[in-house]
């Protein structure tokens, strides 16, 4: 048993437009989100999200959701190399979000640190990220970015990146090759 810390930044310019929407410029979805949790059953989480979506129409506006880690779990698919984290977030707060993605809401967020495959983005590793389901309504923070989505430099305009850092604690060291 351990402490898993993690670490997740993110950018997307490429969105999928909702049913019966449709226009020519897509919206950005960035953030980041930290935090830790207890091995062996995700005792002690600490931690947060924060997510700002820029929809497609923009006379809708920025929207923001900030989330709290209730629970969470590692799974080593590949020790040092690829380990997923599966968090329980509740919303915060919120802003812009008319009629859903209420302060309370339970939802869930996945992310794979995956150092076994290159991104199609230039960067080093294929790492992955998806945010939500949610348990009541909240359909406008609903992603799926990844490192493999295109072909555009990560780090520039119309990219879509996501930087996974996951780490576990052995002989005193922060590592994600500590956790096996």
């Amino acid at each position: 048993p351990g402490r898993v810390d993690f670490a997740v930044n993110f950018y997307s310019h490429t969105r999928v437009l909702p049913p019966g929407v449709s226009a020519t410029t897509p919206g950005n979805v960035s953030g980041h989100l930290e935090g830790r949790f207890n091995l062996p059953n995700g005792a002690s989480p600490q931690g947060g999200v924060v997510a700002a979506d820029t929809p497609i129409l923009a006379r809708f506006g920025t929207t923001q959701i900030q989330a709290r880690v209730v629970d969470g779990s590692l799974q080593v698919l590949s020790p040092g190399k690829k380990l997923a984290v599966h968090l329980q977030v509740a919303i915060s707060s919120e802003s812009g979000h008319v009629g859903d993605c209420a302060p309370g809401t339970v939802g869930s967020i996945d992310f794979v640190y995956n150092a076994k495959a290159k991104g199609t983005n230039g960067l080093a590793r294929a790492d992955t990220l998806r945010i939500g389901p949610w348990q009541s309504a909240c359909g406008s923070a609903n992603h799926v970015i990844t490192n493999r989505a295109n072909k555009v430099p990560a780090h520039t305009r119309n990219s879509t990146w996501v930087s996974a850092w996951i780490g576990c604690t052995r002989n005193g060291g922060m590592a994600p090759k500590n956790c096996n």
